[in-house]
């Protein structure tokens, strides 16, 4: 991890760890305030489920009153009262009208008019007057208090305290019914007089269901929003929307045991679901609101996509933000970088702009000052090693009389042709070449045709040492023979593969000298069958550590000569040496064709002439 880390550029760190710092912070923020969100939405859902528990209790309640109230206008309306108390009962039950001629009941119609949600009511007098019986929706009541005795109903009531019960009576079902012909919620109650509690009747009023109904309907908030309405019992009496059989057992398990006068609501959470039970007081029907989360999952999911998606967007922020700031601040950096890059490879003429007064500031302002100083070293010290090796050659010159030594070669010329010894005269010429050759009166550029030329007769010169043994050849292009060419360039090289490769070899000796033009390039080669060398002797030459072959053209000397091709010829002067021990070496030395260095012909005559 490390080792990736430290090959990526500054720029793409400074995103890298922009990103490892702020994305966290980012993602904190938004989980943050995602789950501020999910708080307040089910903040909300139970807020709306506490207030829709308790506005439905508050009005069934308020229905619940109204029929409680019609019940007990019976028992102490004196009419109506004289009827149950009377014990004239024969008398009473012969008249069919009874109680319309003696207890004016208009007016309890009236009241049962009113109440539009009534569907069937039923008074069953304890002294055996016939009761009153009305069946608004085609429901036939038992016709006698003997009957409705026997019910469970009847039996509930008595047991319960007030003597008031609340029960549900789906449609067909009998109970206190001959006939059921609609859903009803069915206020049962046993009256009695106050002063010895003696039970007067037993009165049976039938609640059409779908007014409770219609009233959780009007409380319902959303979608996946139920209501129960329960019993002070904890029996059902209607449900609104489909309710999970097991939540109607954990409510009756779990919740309707734990009111009390100081609590009275409770909220649960069971299986997904926020579950809000309301009752009023002591005695007062129970209603409970569930609102099941799965039902919001869609409204979650969408909260989810939208955090995320924000998320994202502020990340690509982020990264624009990250990568702008980051070309700010990296592009001095680079810049110098990119000087240094290139000043190692030789350039000393950088200058890297300075943008700010900070701390890059200081380095690149260094940075100029040290390649201009550097610069001016270099240059300093190769114009002295110029002028103390043109000193070393022209010191060397001087201590020569060319003409002396020409005359003097001139004459051993002569005596041997007139001893007619060719070959020692051919050799003496070859000899008094090279001299002038060499010393080419003092000039350090000569062409092309006269360093092969000089290399011709120092081989000449050097077959009188191997006799036939050395064999060579010479081959120049025409197109690079009045290029112009610094002196004495190749022919250490072809002196160190005589002196090295040859002199221990009892073998032909071959030597190949050429020279060719290739796209813009001059390219010469010295190749030699000697006894070659190893990797280490070769980098020995480069290195000029130690000497290779003879002593007068040493690694040392080698390594002056490529040091002068580059100083020459800078990056375009390039030398490679090939070899195989046993078998020979290649030398190979590339530098520039000048287009304009070739020599007219007057010059090219009396460059051959010097």
């Amino acid at each position: 991890m490390k080792g990736k880390s430290s090959r990526r550029s500054i720029r793409k760190k400074y995103v890298i760890y922009g990103f490892r710092i702020f994305s966290p912070l980012f993602l904190f923020i938004v989980l943050f305030l995602f789950f501020h969100s999910f708080r307040a939405k089910v903040s909300d859902i139970k807020e709306k489920s506490y207030t829709s528990s308790r506005s439905v209790a508050v009005n069934i309640q308020l229905v619940q009153d109204d029929i409680k109230k019609l019940s007990t206008f019976v028992g102490v309306d004196n009419d109506i009262k004289k009827i149950l108390c009377s014990s004239d009962v024969e008398e009473l039950n012969k008249n069919s009208r009874m109680w319309f001629d003696e207890a004016h009941f208009n007016t309890l119609q009236n009241l049962i008019a009113l109440n539009g949600g009534i569907r069937s009511f039923a008074i069953y007098p304890e002294n055996g007057v016939q009761p009153f019986l009305r069946g608004m929706d085609g429901s036939v009541n038992h016709p006698t208090i003997a009957k409705v005795r026997n019910t469970k109903e009847y039996s509930f009531t008595m047991n319960r305290q007030y003597s008031m019960y609340w029960c549900s009576v789906p449609k067909s079902t009998r109970g206190t019914f001959e006939v059921n012909r609609q859903d009803k919620i069915v206020f049962y109650r046993e009256l009695f007089d106050l002063k010895d509690r003696k039970p007067l009747c037993f009165i049976a009023i039938g609640l059409d269901k779908s007014t409770f109904e219609n009233i959780c309907h009007g409380a319902l908030n959303s979608a996946g929003e139920s209501l129960l309405v329960f019993n002070a019992d904890g029996e059902e009496l209607c449900s609104v929307e489909d309710v999970d059989t097991d939540i109607k057992l954990y409510i009756q398990r779990n919740i309707l045991g734990q009111f009390s006068e100081d609590k009275t609501t409770i909220q649960s959470f069971y299986d997904g679901n926020y579950i809000t039970c309301t009752k009023l007081e002591s005695g007062s029907s129970i209603v409970c609101d569930i609102v099941s989360l799965t039902a919001y999952r869609g409204f979650f999911l969408q909260q989810i996509c939208i955090y995320l998606f924000a998320l994202f967007l502020i990340l690509i922020a982020l990264y624009v933000l990250l990568r702008i700031m980051s070309k700010y601040i990296t592009k001095p950096l680079f810049n110098l970088s990119s000087g240094i890059k290139k000043f190692a490879e030789g350039d000393f003429t950088q200058h890297v702009e300075v943008y700010d007064d900070d701390e890059i500031g200081d380095v690149a302002r260094a940075f100029n000052k040290m390649v201009s100083d550097i610069d001016s070293l270099i240059n300093e010290n190769y114009v002295i090693k110029m002028k103390e090796k043109e000193n070393e050659l022209a010191s060397l010159q001087s201590q020569i009389n060319p003409h002396f030594l020409y005359n003097t070669l001139n004459s051993l010329y002569w005596q041997a042709i007139d001893q007619n010894n060719e070959a020692l005269a051919d050799n003496i010429f070859s000899l008094s070449r090279l001299f002038q050759l060499v010393l080419s009166r003092g000039k350090q550029e000569i062409l092309v045709e006269n360093e092969f030329e000089l290399i011709e007769h120092y081989l000449e010169v050097q077959k009188m040492r191997f006799n036939s043994k050395l064999q060579y050849s010479i081959l120049l292009d025409e197109r690079i023979r009045h290029q112009k060419f610094s002196k004495l360039l190749l022919q250490p090289f072809v002196e160190n593969s005589i002196e090295h490769g040859f002199s221990n070899k009892t073998s032909e000796c071959n030597l190949l000298i050429s020279g060719k033009y290739d796209n813009g390039k001059m390219i010469f080669e010295i190749k030699d069958s000697g006894v070659g060398m190893t990797q280490a002797e070769i980098n020995s030459l480069f290195s000029g550590e130690k000497k290779v072959g003879h002593d007068r053209v040493g690694g040392y000397a080698i390594k002056n000569i490529i040091d002068r091709i580059h100083l020459l010829y800078g990056e375009e002067g390039v030398v490679d040496i090939g070899s195989i021990p046993g078998e020979g070496t290649c030398v190979r030395i590339t530098v520039p064709f000048d287009e304009n260095g070739t020599e007219g012909e007057e010059n090219v005559k009396e460059s051959a002439d010097s």
